[in-house]
């Protein structure tokens, strides 16, 4: 009976003894498992990919901001009330309803349209951001006016999803006690990454992935659009204030909008929907395509009918920042829906020629809610945060960089040409270490 108890090797071999032997056993088979998981943990830890700045840094640069992405994250605060139409520009087209239907066995191949001219203007070489800034007059309390345009402000809400690195310059202007603060990209920064939030993201030293994704969005903006309409006039909309001459214009509306934020900050941005979904309707939307470069694994062709929802969560692990920043753009422009479309090569070394698979719409703050957990509460109070530190700064240029190997965003400050010659000047050639800046935050 006591060797029962305590089941030894040379006991009874009754269910007693044996039923301890087998809870015995298995937690060691449990403790490998966890032995095997931590090192694999350990092993993926290890790898690390050392990324480059999307600006060079000089060392005349001085960093008068820091933003931890962590603490960005866990920021709340208010949405501001519905924003105020300054003007509206640009002709739209209506939706082709025949493009919904669009699916794995009855693909669409992807036109080219060579003659259509896209507009991506930055803040300051917008022609009517400039006419709003020569008009200013603050109002009573005002202490800041922001211009900006929806991708810059998009790029600031998605900051905490981002990996890459990514730049965004600023100029302070002081007007007798209001600050007037543009905010500026370069040419760029509308390359979107490809799986940029992927374990294994591709190699793209050379853009080449991120050039083709942005034909192939603007593509499919204008294949889903009815080409037996022409584009229609809204009232109270002034024609595109980019068009030159005779040139075909894609399809687009701008808004230019101007929100209240918090502490006396008046914020103008320039948005923009693709389109309309029907003729007598009022809904708009904006379109963006996911590219499928390497079927090998995604395999859309064969999922995209029977497992779409695991299509889409895989494409969320890999490109979360890149459907942030897409999620954000319409809830900043007041997009009604948001259609992904999953394109595909026709031939794998072919990067020129796409099919569409598929087009799925969304409501994009439930979309960024629901899949991304973001929400506007979040994102409004990330971008307040980042311009409320701006209106804090003196007349000067500065560059806001997302740090390519850090989850930090640095605030630096630009010196100005001839301030830069002296600190060159004055540095002395020997020395080889730089001085740390200090952070004010």
């Amino acid at each position: 009976y006591q060797r029962r108890v305590h089941g030894g090797r040379g006991g009874d071999r009754g269910g007693f003894g044996r039923s301890r032997g087998r809870m015995n056993a298995l937690p060691q088979r449990q403790s490998k498992y966890r032995t095997a998981m931590r090192n694999d943990g350990w092993r993926q830890r290890r790898q690390f990919v050392h990324r480059n700045a999307s600006v060079e840094v000089r060392s005349t640069w001085k960093v008068v901001a820091q933003f931890a992405l962590a603490d960005l994250a866990k920021l709340d605060g208010n949405v501001p009330s519905a924003p105020q139409i300054l003007k509206q520009c640009g002709a739209v087209e209506f939706l082709n309803p025949a493009m919904e239907r669009v699916g794995v066995k009855t693909p669409v191949n992807l036109q080219d349209y060579p003659n259509k001219t896209f507009y991506n203007v930055t803040t300051t070489e917008d022609p009517l951001i400039r006419e709003f800034s020569s008009e200013f007059e603050a109002e009573a309390g005002e202490i800041a006016r922001v211009y900006a345009t929806d991708s810059i402000l998009a790029a600031i809400m998605s900051s905490v999803r981002s990996v890459n690195s990514w730049d965004i310059s600023i100029e302070v202007i002081d007007m007798d006690g209001c600050k007037l603060i543009f905010l500026d990209k370069r040419e760029e920064f509308e390359l979107l990454p490809v799986n940029e939030t992927s374990r294994d993201p591709p190699p793209d030293a050379d853009g080449m992935l991120a050039e083709e994704l942005m034909l192939v969005n603007q593509r499919v903006s204008q294949q889903v659009l009815l080409k037996t309409q022409r584009p229609v006039l809204l009232p109270k909309t002034d024609p595109n204030p980019f068009a030159e001459g005779s040139e075909d214009v894609a399809s687009a509306l701008y808004q230019y909008r101007q929100w209240k934020l918090d502490k006396g900050i008046n914020l103008v941005a320039r948005t923009q929907v693709d389109g309309m979904i029907s003729k007598g309707s009022d809904k708009t939307y904006r379109v963006f395509a996911l590219n499928e470069y390497d079927s090998k694994d995604t395999e859309w062709r064969r999922k995209l009918d029977t497992a779409a929802g695991a299509v889409l969560a895989t494409e969320i692990k890999n490109n979360a920042c890149t459907l942030a920043k897409w999620s954000a753009m319409c809830m900043l422009a007041g997009a009604d829906y948001m259609k992904l479309a999953y394109v595909t090569r026709n031939k794998p070394n072919n990067r020129l020629e796409h099919s569409i698979l598929q087009i799925q719409q969304y409501d994009p703050i439930h979309f960024a809610r629901q899949n991304l957990a973001l929400y506007p509460r979040s994102m409004w109070a990330i971008l307040n945060s980042v311009i409320t530190t701006c209106t804090k700064l003196p007349e000067g240029k500065y560059v806001l960089l997302k740090d390519p190997n850090k989850q930090m965003l640095h605030l630096y400050l630009e010196p100005s040409g001839d301030e830069e010659e002296e600190e060159e000047e004055v540095k002395p050639k020997e020395e080889e270490e730089a001085e740390e800046p200090v952070s004010l935050l």
